[in-house]
């Protein structure tokens, strides 16, 4: 027998806890995928390989890796609606997830800085593929009554996979060999690969299901993933929207000129826009090299980086246990708040100080990011 949580009337059973945490290799995927580069631009090996280290245009081409990952995860994510509505949420999962494992393998095996940056590109469109598909299977599997702090499993696992990747960088780095680089890289593929072997145990979603009449499977799911009396009432709301729905136009356009559809639009799409403008990301990517523009040396650079992401990840799992005790807009406006503060007293820091010989501003600009670490990823982030 599966055993029940016991708290209130409506609950979740072990097997849904199970499943989310198995689904979460695909948000460690991601999570690894987009940190990595961070440790990898920190490696001697890996600019001396690429002559990174000598060539003029050396920034121009640093800036093309990371900014081709974001192309291709701009571009990426407009697919998964498609995937996810017609062969399933799974599907969805499982094609990013394939697309993560087999560009992380060819840039491990990158031989030349222009195969690098173009694989850059796939790596990106599939790490936010799975980003964007893994909390749509999380929301639509879990009850109402604890759906923040499961779904927020997918953000500390993401951190999870941040993290991962910095130590394991870190550790390569004393690894005196020109391939030390590699190895790192290559580490991505086991998330995904864990993902796809596990992704066949699992159940697809109630609502793709009921969204292609198939009732018979969609009530056996719900009855595996809840108590039965959550699941009937699941089944019953899910099947009563599925008939709204359909009366319902369902189109890219119909978000802009429907004004319900566009309000919708306009609040996801600015407070999207406003979290990853909070600095969080460049912090992350250019880790190291913001570390080396205040005098720290490579294996302090990379150590400072894989403490930054340990904190956030502890921030992560603190997350789980905050999101449904405050409302969502305060949590996010106070993180952004406090990630503007921050920014600013490093701003300051770094102008007046950064060339000197002043140590403790200088460590008190690295305990800007820190702090940053924690307003952005319990208050902004994982919201």
């Amino acid at each position: 027998m599966v055993r029940r949580e016991t708290h209130g009337a409506r609950q979740f059973n072990y097997f849904n806890l199970f499943m989310v945490i198995a689904m979460s290799f695909g948000s460690m995927t991601y999570g690894y995928s987009a940190s990595i580069i961070g440790t990898t631009l920190g490696q001697p090996s890996f600019l001396t390989y690429f002559a990174l280290d000598t060539r003029a245009d050396a920034t121009s081409l640093i800036s093309t890796m990371n900014g081709l990952y974001q192309v291709g995860g701009f571009l990426g994510v407009f697919t998964v609606s498609y995937f996810a509505d017609k062969w399933g949420r799974k599907a969805a999962i499982g094609v990013s997830a394939l697309i993560v494992l087999i560009s992380g393998a060819l840039l491990a095996g990158s031989v030349n800085v222009g195969m690098f940056i173009a694989f850059r590109f796939f790596n990106g469109a599939g790490a936010f593929m799975i980003l964007s598909a893994v909390p749509i299977w999380m929301n639509e599997v879990t009850p109402p009554r604890n759906r923040g702090m499961l779904v927020d499993i997918h953000g500390a696992a993401l951190l999870f996979g941040y993290m991962v990747a910095a130590w394991v960088g870190n550790g390569f780095f004393y690894l005196n060999t020109a391939a030390a680089w590699r190895a790192p890289m290559a580490f991505q593929c086991l998330p995904p690969l864990i993902l796809l072997c596990l992704l066949p145990f699992m159940p697809e979603s109630p609502r793709f299901l009921l969204m292609h009449d198939k009732h018979e499977e969609a009530a056996s799911n719900l009855l595996r993933l809840h108590t039965r009396e959550e699941a009937e009432s699941e089944l019953a709301q899910i099947s009563a929207q599925m008939q709204i729905d359909r009366t319902l136009p369902c189109s890219y356009w119909a978000m802009l000129k429907k004004p319900s559809y566009r309000k919708r639009t306009l609040l996801c799409l600015g407070t999207t826009c406003g979290v990853q403008m909070s600095g969080i990301l460049v912090i992350n990517n250019y880790g190291a090299t913001l570390y080396a523009g205040l005098g720290y040396s490579p294996e302090k650079q990379l150590i400072l980086l894989g403490g930054w992401l340990t904190l956030a990840f502890g921030c992560g799992v603190l997350s789980l246990f905050v999101v449904d005790r405050l409302p969502r807009p305060k949590l996010i406006g106070a993180g952004l708040m406090g990630c503007m503060v921050c920014l600013i007293v490093e701003c300051a820091l770094v102008a007046t100080y950064v060339g000197g010989t002043n140590k403790a501003a200088l460590s008190a600009a690295v305990a800007m990011f820190y702090v940053v670490s924690i307003v952005s990823f319990e208050g902004v982030q994982l919201i």
